[in-house]
C-alpha cells in the first residue's frame, strides 16, 4: 500500500515502473526516454549493466525505499539471452564520444577540460542537450576504464610462458599499476577532476609499457 502510493505520487517512479513492466512483458518498445532517470540508467534496466539500488534508512524515505525494492525484486526475475561477442574498435568508439562531448560542450558553452560526468548535476530543469553531455561522459569514462583495464590484463596476465609480456610487467611502474585497479572507481568521486587527470596519464604508461608486437 504505502509503496504503491509512493509510486503513484512520483512522476520518476512511474516511468521506472513503465518500463519495467514493459521489459517483464517483453513488449517492442520499451520507454527508457520518459524520464531522465531511466533514460540514464537504461543500461542497467536492460540487461547491459549491473544496478544497485541505494536506499536510505530514514523514516520519511520509507515509501521511496519500499518501492525501489520492489522495483529491484522485479528486476531481478528478468533473464536475459546471452549475446554473441562482438569486435569493438575501442579507439574509434572514444574518438566519436570524444567529439559529441567536445560539440555538447560548445553549444553549452563549458569549458571541456573542466567537464566530467561527476560535474554535471542533472535536476528536473535540465534540458536534454544536458541530459545526453551526462550520458556521453559517462559512456567516455568507461570506454577509458575499459581500455586500461584491458592493457592492464594484458600485461600482468597473458601469456605467462612469454618474457617480454613478464619483463613489461616487471618494468611496469606502480603508479600505472594503481591507476589501473582503480580505474572504474575514480570517476564515482566527486569533482574528481584531479583523479581523472591522473587515470589518464596512468593509461598512456600502461599502453607505452606494451611490449611491441
Amino acid at each position: 500500500g504505502r509503496a504503491s502510493s509512493a509510486g503513484a505520487d512520483d512522476p520518476v517512479l512511474r516511468a521506472v515502473g513503465r518500463v519495467v513492466d514493459a521489459l517483464q512483458e517483453k513488449r517492442s518498445h520499451v520507454p527508457y526516454r520518459d524520464s531522465k532517470l531511466t533514460r540514464l540508467i537504461a543500461p542497467g534496466l536492460g540487461g547491459g549493466a549491473a544496478l544497485i539500488a541505494a536506499l536510505h534508512v530514514r523514516d520519511d524515505r520509507y515509501e521511496e525505499a519500499e518501492a525501489a525494492l520492489t522495483i529491484g525484486g522485479k528486476l531481478a526475475e528478468l533473464r536475459w539471452p546471452v549475446r554473441p561477442s562482438e569486435f569493438w574498435f575501442a579507439e574509434r568508439e572514444a574518438a566519436d564520444v570524444e567529439a559529441r562531448i567536445c560539440a555538447s560542450c560548445s553549444a553549452l558553452g563549458l569549458d571541456r577540460r573542466r567537464v566530467s560526468s561527476s560535474t554535471v548535476e542533472l535536476d528536473e530543469t535540465a534540458s536534454d542537450a544536458m541530459v545526453q553531455l551526462k550520458e556521453d561522459l559517462l559512456r567516455s569514462e568507461r570506454i577509458d576504464a575499459r581500455i586500461v583495464q584491458k592493457a592492464f590484463l594484458s600485461l600482468t596476465v597473458g601469456d605467462t610462458a612469454s618474457a617480454p609480456n613478464t619483463h613489461a610487467a616487471s618494468v611496469m611502474d606502480d603508479s600505472a599499476a594503481k591507476g589501473a585497479m582503480s580505474a572504474v572507481p575514480v570517476f564515482g568521486r566527486r569533482g574528481s577532476r584531479e583523479s581523472v587527470g591522473s587515470f589518464g596519464r596512468s593509461k598512456k604508461s600502461l599502453l607505452e609499457a606494451q611490449p611491441k608486437a
